[in-house]
């Protein structure tokens, strides 16, 4: 059995052809390339209706999974899409934490009083639509181009 190292993220924004992966220690940005099978938007277009869930990235970006299972040894089955990648690009954690702004695509909304305290960089859902929003704090916010 082929044994490899993963991190768990959570699936973030989707653009047109990348997709972030959030989590506690920092942001991954993963931009597709074309293939023979797919175009890179059809491949970063896959994980739109999987924002919010947790997806398992090969250290070395040679896949993706979102399909895996806990073993009783403590590791993680993984069943890995191996999608062309153009780049992959890490950022460094939020050191502030706490939300305060709702994004959707280039929208952005103070965050609505209801949800209670939430970390920057999760994903919260409008109570009435349940459309996803990325909720991330005043620094992140400007840093990534949301607000000035």
């Amino acid at each position: 059995m082929n044994m490899q190292t993963v991190e768990i993220f959570e699936i973030g924004e989707v653009g047109s052809d990348y997709v972030r992966f959030l989590s506690a220690n920092g942001e991954t940005r993963v931009t597709f390339a074309d293939d023979e099978i797919g175009t890179k938007e059809e491949n970063a277009g896959f994980f739109r209706g999987l924002q919010g869930k947790p997806a398992a990235i090969a250290t070395d970006a040679s896949f993706i999974g979102v399909d895996f299972w806990p073993q009783p040894d403590g590791t993680l089955k993984v069943i890995p899409f191996p999608l062309p990648i153009a780049s992959v690009q890490k950022l460094s954690g939020c050191v502030e934490n706490r939300a305060e702004w709702e994004c959707v695509g280039s929208n952005v909304e103070k965050i609505r009083p209801g949800y209670g305290w939430v970390l920057c960089g999760h994903t919260v859902y409008h109570p009435l639509t349940w459309e996803p929003r990325l909720v991330l704090c005043d620094t992140c916010c400007k840093k990534r181009g949301y607000r000035w």
